[in-house]
């Protein structure tokens, strides 16, 4: 579109430097450019004279015609003796008509010349993007070589090759017609498989004709001079083609050795995931087992705590709350049962002291083991993936369910116990009563043992009353 509307511009100022030359040759008089009109030589009483230079009012560059045309026609339809005197006078040419004609041919050559600067600075700004395309090629170009090393490697052989995909991708410019250039690309497709067509043709051609050349030099061999050097190649095809079977087997072999190996491999990262897995599991159970004993160890101490506070209350309450507990009567107090009573607890307690100090053993043994599992298991595990996040939050949320359970459990275990204490003390107290024997509370065998006995003694020292009386038998 800028190079029409230049070249445009360019023929209208080349036409108006012609039209400048032609005026300038044409003779300045006063009715020789065009043919006037009847009437229009004549010029009103008053009015300017042609050619002077008050009557120069066209604008710079105007057709010297324009210049030259006479004035409208006079109204009053008389003629002067001076306009029928200068009818048919040569017209000479004032100082303003030259002075103005001399501009127009100045601004005409000037507006010629601006179109040529104009037309040239174009075609710089052309030439500037060419070489700024040529400059960005140039250095792909450089940069292609760096990457194959052609500055560093002389040898071609010694070079890297070009990767299609990278080094060899189009560049456009952005006016470019990429359909244009689709349609050529499709086209030189289907030019490059017509040629490795007509290349496949002759190539199976040449391959066919050399089997031909071959198949009859071999014939001729065998027919007229070689036939030793024949059999010798017989058994050299035979020994080569054994040697061939033989690689074949051994390449096969190391084909089974490989998938042996690989499948072995395959066993024993399965099995070092898996021992990871069990790692990992055990871990974590020992984690929960710390937690759980630790736990104990809070509530044991909550306990102690507790147990304290009581102790430290009023004598009257304690002795309330140890009557209680034991189940026997306010207004029954035997001080050997009692006696009895607190040397069994005391036994208890020592017992339970023994088992704590034993589960603080086991406790102070599985921290030790577990600190060997880390230890062990950070060795094993460098440069292995841990387990995602998700995973962790499940098992995390499995151990809070499975430590809700517990606690649950543990709350119903410990009540049980309160709700069980007065009973075992009363069925303690009852057999010392009756058969004089203390028994097992925590063995259910040893109480329903003793049950037993007492209900034999009570059926000896006290009648059944639900038995007939000897009144009932003899109405019976």
């Amino acid at each position: 579109m800028k190079d029409s509307l230049l070249a445009f511009s360019g023929t209208q100022n080349n036409q108006g430097e012609l039209h400048m030359t032609q005026d300038d040759k044409r003779p300045n008089t006063a009715g020789g450019a065009t043919r006037k009109p009847p009437g229009s030589q004549f010029s009103p009483a008053g009015g300017p004279r042609p050619g002077s230079a008050a009557d120069a009012v066209s604008p710079v560059g105007e057709d010297r015609a324009s210049l030259l045309a006479a004035p409208p026609p006079s109204t009053s339809g008389h003629l002067k003796i001076a306009d029928i005197v200068n009818r048919n006078r040569r017209k000479t040419s004032s100082s303003a008509d030259l002075i103005k004609d001399f501009e127009g041919a100045i601004r005409k050559v000037v507006d010629g010349k601006r179109s040529e600067c104009d037309k040239l600075k174009y075609t710089v700004e052309k030439k500037r993007d060419e070489l700024d395309k040529l400059k960005l090629a140039l250095q792909d170009l450089r940069a292609d070589c760096a990457a194959l090393g052609m500055n560093e490697f002389p040898d071609p052989s010694d070079r890297l090759e070009s990767i299609s995909s990278v080094s060899r991708r189009p560049l456009y410019a952005k006016k470019t017609n990429i359909r244009a250039l689709e349609e050529q690309l499709r086209l030189k497709g289907v030019d490059t498989i017509a040629v490795m067509r007509k290349t496949l043709t002759y190539e199976h051609i040449k391959k066919r004709h050399e089997v031909d050349i071959l198949l009859g030099f071999y014939h001729a061999l065998d027919t007229v001079f070689f036939q030793g050097e024949k059999a010798w190649l017989i058994q050299s095809k035979a020994d080569l083609t054994i040697e061939l079977r033989e690689k074949q087997q051994r390449l096969q072999e190391y084909h089974r050795v490989e998938l042996s190996a690989s499948e072995a491999l395959n066993q024993v990262q399965t099995r070092l995931v898996q021992l990871k897995a069990d790692i990992a599991a055990e871990i974590r159970l020992y984690e929960t087992e710390l937690h759980l004993r630790q736990r104990w160890v809070k509530e044991k101490a909550k306990f102690e705590a507790f147990y304290a506070k009581q102790i430290n209350q009023s004598e009257w309450y304690r002795h309330k709350d140890a009557f209680g507990r034991l189940g026997v009567p306010g207004g029954v107090v035997n001080p050997t049962q009692i006696i009895a009573m607190c040397s069994t607890h005391a036994s208890l307690k020592q017992e339970l002291q023994l088992r704590q100090a034993e589960q603080e053993q086991i406790l102070a043994a599985t921290k030790t083991r577990i600190d060997e599992v880390k230890a062990e298991l950070q060795q094993s595990q460098l440069g292995s993936v841990r387990s995602s996040d998700r995973d962790l939050h499940d098992a995390q949320a499995e151990l809070a369910v499975a430590e809700k359970l517990l606690h649950k459990a543990r709350e119903e275990y410990e009540y049980m116990q309160q709700v069980l204490e007065p009973v075992k003390a009363g069925i303690q107290q009852i057999v010392a009563q009756v058969i004089g024997k203390k028994v097992d509370t925590d063995n259910i065998h040893a109480i329903e043992n003793a049950l037993h006995m007492v209900e034999k003694e009570l059926l000896i020292i006290v009648p059944d009353l639900t038995a007939p009386s000897n009144d009932e038998v003899a109405a019976i």
